[in-house]
């Protein structure tokens, strides 16, 4: 997981003009480029949401739960990335990886996964 996040952060940095593109503009438009940021989106959640069940105790939360569970981590990051990107990228990636990896952390330990992302070990 820390690799991905990281990962998403060094795109945005690497490509800014990209990073404004997916993170920010795609979001406030209805057109082809609004309905693909959409469809992409729901993707990604469908991602999110198979690589966890596999780590899932039975009956530890209903579909719908994980289901927002998932959109709020990704929004996290989405998120942190618009704010990154407005301020010119001066937070240090470390410390942005650091906290989002804390973030899904504390999702996982709320799910009953206490050990899938500690995030005192790299």
């Amino acid at each position: 997981m820390r690799t991905g996040v990281r990962e998403t952060f060094a795109f945005v940095a690497e490509h800014p003009a990209k990073g404004q593109l997916m993170m920010i503009e795609a979001m406030s438009v209805r057109s082809q480029l609004g309905r693909l940021y959409v469809k992409q989106f729901g993707a990604f959640v469908e991602l999110v949401l198979s690589l966890t069940r596999s780590f899932l105790p039975p009956d530890t939360a209903t579909e719908a739960e994980l289901t927002v569970m998932a959109r709020g981590v990704i929004g996290a990051i989405i998120h942190l990335c618009q704010g990154w990107i407005a301020t010119d990228f001066k937070q240090p990636i470390d410390e942005l990886v650091a906290g989002t990896v804390r973030i899904f952390a504390g999702v996982g330990r709320e799910l009953g996964i206490p050990d899938w992302m500690d995030p005192a070990h790299p």
